[in-house]
């Protein structure tokens, strides 16, 4: 069993998703755990089988009831699955991540709620969970990333200041330079706009 336990690691480590996602299917099918399912699960996501990782994660759940990593693990299923109906499957994904909430509060569930808000278009309580992902973590640079997203039409210098806190969290973050290049673009700020889109570049080739 632990052979089996270190190549499905080693598979995953090695970015062998087909052959990662196979050897902990074979695990979750073999343990009576949660864990060996959840990561069965993550890997069905990963590979767009949504069907199956939705299999998973409910059975997880029925192991173990009311986990508040599984509700989390379920609400980012439906937030990205791309096989429904989507201001449906966001609206889905909310009450898992509402659920997962009342177990207690973190930022990392706050800011994927509120992700999912202003997917649908609920940008008061998206703002609102941001802003109380950042209260209990003032370094969570997504959440000060996405806060300034909706910023963005309405303030500008705030949106400039949430992002700069994001690079100065993490100096590799390519979005939020890539973000701020065309904040400080309209701006008319073209030196600071050149800067962060040569860092975005530079960070991320590709964009």
């Amino acid at each position: 069993m632990d052979s089996l336990h270190e190549r499905a690691e080693a598979a995953e480590a090695a970015e062998d998703l087909q052959l990662a996602f196979e050897l902990w299917k074979e695990l979750a099918e073999r343990e009576d755990g949660s864990n060996s399912l959840l990561r069965y699960g993550s890997l069905a996501k990963r590979l767009e089988k949504w069907d199956e990782a939705e299999i998973a994660f409910s059975e997880a759940l029925r192991r173990s009831p009311g986990s508040t990593l599984i509700l989390e693990c379920i609400g980012d299923l439906w937030a990205r699955r791309a096989d429904k109906d989507t201001p449906e499957s966001f609206e889905i994904a909310k009450q898992w991540f509402q659920k997962a909430l009342e177990n207690g509060r973190s930022a990392r569930l706050l800011n994927r709620l509120g992700a999912t808000y202003r997917a649908l278009g609920d940008i008061t309580k998206a703002r609102d969970a941001f802003e109380q992902a950042i209260e209990l973590d003032p370094r969570y640079e997504e959440a000060l990333y996405n806060l300034a997203l909706i910023e963005e039409e309405v303030d500008a210098q705030k949106t400039v200041e949430l992002l700069e806190r994001a690079i100065e969290i993490d100096s590799d973050y390519g979005l939020a330079h890539h973000e701020l290049g065309g904040v400080y673009e309209g701006l008319k700020d073209l030196t600071r706009a050149e800067y962060h889109f040569r860092r975005s570049i530079e960070i991320d080739p590709g964009d």
